[in-house]
């Protein structure tokens, strides 16, 4: 419910945030795909998302006004827990991800990260916001194809995220700026 709660609240504050003659339609988009991706050796658990953004009116003076991806996370262990997202540049399967041949090809550089110390965790449970804002908007426009993103974390073991995949959401404002 607190999750539900923040959502609605960040959404007003896009809004407020865009200016007051802004106007946004949402979409909230669950992922089409979700793996597990193998292990590569460290303690990180890496997770691949990909979500279909063709519902997105863009183009004529209409762009992404925010995009972030929102995933409540249930896990009990203590910490603080850091999130990476790197966009995928190549199409990739759930077998392909999962297989210990396999590979996700993923961006070196993370095009967003999120801090969730143990005082924020408190306040707002374990909720994931990672902003793709300007990822989400090179997907739609064409400049970078939209294959994804691996979402990278340390401290949570992939047992705990993997029942949890169908939680995450990719929340996108999209609209039009006001004269």
């Amino acid at each position: 419910m607190r999750a539900k709660t923040l959502t609605i609240m960040l959404a007003i504050l896009g809004i407020f945030l865009v200016g007051e003659k802004a106007r946004a339609d949402v979409l909230t988009i669950s992922p089409e795909n979700t793996a597990i991706m193998a292990a590569e050796g460290d303690d990180w658990t890496r997770v691949a998302l990909e979500f279909d953004v063709s519902g997105m009116e863009l183009g004529e003076g209409k762009g992404v006004l925010w995009a972030y991806l929102e995933w409540p996370i249930i896990d009990n262990s203590p910490g603080e827990k850091e999130f990476f997202a790197f966009p995928i540049v190549a199409s990739w399967s759930p077998e392909q991800a999962t297989s210990a041949s396999g590979s996700v090809v993923r961006d070196a550089d993370p095009v967003a990260d999120w801090l969730l110390s143990s005082e924020l965790k408190q306040e707002i449970g374990s909720v994931l916001r990672l902003d793709l804002r300007y990822l989400v908007s090179d997907w739609g426009s064409g400049v970078r194809g939209n294959y994804g993103i691996v979402v990278a974390v340390a401290n949570i073991p992939s047992g705990v995220l993997e029942s949890q995949l169908g939680n995450a959401r990719l929340v996108v404002g999209f609209g039009s700026l006001g004269d």
